[in-house]
């Protein structure tokens, strides 16, 4: 069992070793990584590089949306140009996804076809 002083020493070690000064909240420091991260994922979505990718994505989804009505799948690709998510249909269950995910998941029906 460790005492109350050791369980102290081991704590401080730790927050040097993931780089937190001992006399630092590590919730202010996780806050601003946060922070951090949220700023970057903006700069990235408003990138010309992002702006190409989304157009690409959402080709390919009316691409796969064709391809993939033979097998029972209807896909409302207007809602996820408007709303940001598309609505699916398949086999009687309606699915609501963001971009990627609808992207993912007609692909899967149309490899599994």
């Amino acid at each position: 069992m460790l005492t109350s002083q050791e369980f102290q020493e081991i704590e401080r070690l730790d927050f040097v070793k993931f780089g937190v000064p001992e006399s630092g909240s590590l919730l202010l420091n996780l806050e601003k990584s946060a922070m951090d991260i949220e700023m970057q994922r903006r700069a990235s979505l408003e990138s010309a590089l992002f702006g190409q990718f989304d157009t690409w994505i959402k080709d390919q989804i009316r691409q796969l949306s064709v391809s993939t009505m033979a097998a029972g799948v209807f896909t409302c690709t207007a809602c996820g140009e408007v709303a940001g998510d598309y609505i699916v249909d398949y086999q009687g269950e309606t699915f609501r996804f963001d971009t990627i995910t609808t992207y993912a998941f007609l692909r899967f029906i149309l490899e599994k076809a």
